[in-house]
């Protein structure tokens, strides 16, 4: 068929199939603000892990075309299953960034798919959210340790020139009630920025570190939502709750659960009427940005306990769908549970998520079929 416009997507019937080869390992997606599938539409994305929980593996990517599949990093060491190596393309798809502990120190890195080669871009930080068509990503500190970096700066993967973005105490004397009624006098990290479409704003939280292991619920502390303007250096907008919030196409407003579209310049929020909750919900934007789809727990729709689905909902929130629904029990193990994550290709063509298939993650990869 012909590349399926937008609407397409809320009524025509549609076909999932792995969308890397099928094996004994987990092949997983890594976050729903961003697609496994690079931008010219060649090749995907994904983490491979033989372990059981997920938590050690290899950043690989599969020619969609010839099946070629190549292992950009055999051995990448990540906090969960959940977001794994927080794998990414950057700089237009000359670059995968990623993030891994296997050598000892946290680092992130640079792979360079034509060649091979890997560069270290970073120590005792983690890697933000950028864009798949910029070469800037963001750097932010380990939540956990209050040693480690507390601001948010952002680093060209080409050049390798990095600089201070937004500090903690620019948050803290920006917000000084919120900060002393939720942190106290706690050491404040800023804590996983993700940059919009334009890189003129970036969105984060605040983490201050509790004394856990980083694979743990009690790591750190964390709350707020923050949206910082880069190019007027103020922030624009606060609010306590987090949810899962994804940028528009355009940068200028956010998609966030329950159903809430996020203005970024003065926080006032629209909430979209006649759709139900989704339990358990990931959004993000179709490309041209008339619809999003987001993961929904199937029990809210009458499906059995661990089946999950994929919703379609229209921008205005006027119509939606429940595109498919799959059992989702089994996979990973880790004590952060990997998601669906569901994120559309570039041309807005294909939608990729984590199923499970034979008690192994699966990348999928949904089409429409008329």
């Amino acid at each position: 068929m012909t590349t399926p416009t937008a609407t397409d997507w809320l009524h025509a019937p549609c076909v999932s199939h792995p969308a890397v080869p099928p094996s004994s390992a987990h092949t997983l997606h890594t976050y729903f603000v961003t697609s496994p599938e690079s931008p010219d539409g060649q090749w995907v994305l994904y983490f491979r892990s033989t372990s059981a929980d997920a938590h050690t593996g290899a950043v690989c990517i599969y020619h969609r075309h010839t099946g070629e599949e190549r292992v950009l990093a055999p051995r990448v060491e990540s906090e969960d299953a959940h977001r794994q190596a927080c794998q990414q393309w950057v700089a237009g798809g000359q670059r995968v960034v990623y993030h891994s502990c296997h050598e000892g120190p946290w680092r992130v890195y640079a792979a360079d798919p034509a060649t091979g080669a890997i560069t270290v871009l970073a120590e005792h930080c983690l890697l933000g959210w950028g864009q798949p068509h910029s070469p800037l990503i963001p750097l932010y500190g380990m939540h956990w340790d209050t040693t480690s970096l507390h601001d948010i700066e952002l680093l060209d993967v080409l050049t390798g020139k990095r600089r201070t973005a937004l500090t903690a105490t620019a948050l803290r004397e920006a917000y000084p009630e919120w900060v002393a009624r939720i942190y106290g006098e706690r050491p404040l990290s800023l804590f996983f920025p993700i940059l919009n479409p334009t890189l003129g704003r970036v969105l984060i939280k605040i983490a201050a570190p509790t004394g856990g292991h980083f694979r743990s619920p009690q790591a750190s502390l964390r709350h707020g939502f923050f949206i910082y303007d880069l190019a007027a250096r103020r922030f624009t907008v606060q609010r306590h709750d987090w949810g899962h919030p994804a940028w528009h196409p355009a940068g200028d407003t956010l998609i966030n659960v329950p159903n809430v579209v996020i203005d970024a310049a003065t926080g006032a929020e629209t909430p979209l009427p006649l759709v139900p909750r989704f339990p358990g919900s990931h959004p993000a934007w179709h490309p041209t940005a008339p619809l999003y789809v987001t993961d929904t727990k199937a029990t809210a729709f009458g499906g059995p306990a661990g089946h999950w689905g994929l919703a379609i909902v229209r921008a205005d929130g006027l119509a939606w769908r429940l595109l498919e629904t799959f059992d989702f029990s089994g996979g990973p193990t880790s004590w952060r549970p990997a998601h669906p994550h569901p994120h559309f290709s570039a041309d807005g063509a294909r939608l990729y998520s984590n199923q499970v298939a034979g008690g192994r993650a699966q990348l999928t990869v949904t089409t429409l079929t008329a």
